[in-house]
């Protein structure tokens, strides 16, 4: 069973859920170029990231203490703001991003960054 498959079975079909890997990089997150239909139509085409797309619903994190720093920034930044902004290469991108964050983590492999700890508002352990 896929992590999250349960939290998933759980919510109405119209709610957006999203996994969050571990290592996604800045572009997945927040959004950008979708260079294939650039090409195709010789215009900018922008594509959402995970971010954008999970408005109004859950974003789950398996392991949100292996998140990249650079990740976790930008993740701190949507979230303080509930929105994605994106301004490089000559592309412009603003989307609502209001989600809610579940994130488990392994402690044997490292605790979470202290403000992303700050930003939850539920923490649970299981029994080991």
């Amino acid at each position: 069973m896929q992590p999250g498959a349960g939290l998933r079975a759980l919510l109405p079909p119209e709610v957006p859920f999203l996994e969050l890997p571990a290592s996604i990089d800045a572009d997945n997150l927040l959004g950008g170029l979708d260079l294939q239909a650039t090409l195709q139509r010789g215009r900018l085409v922008t594509q959402p990231g995970l971010l954008a797309r999970a408005h109004g619903g859950i974003v789950f994190v398996e392991g949100v203490n292996l998140l990249s720093e650079a990740a976790t920034n930008l993740l701190f930044s949507v979230m303080d703001t509930g929105m994605v902004r994106v301004e490089r290469e000559g592309l412009s991108l603003h989307a609502a991003a209001q989600f809610s964050l579940i994130g488990t983590y392994d402690p044997a492999e490292g605790q979470p960054r202290r403000h992303l700890l700050d930003r939850v508002g539920l923490i649970s352990g299981l029994p080991g």
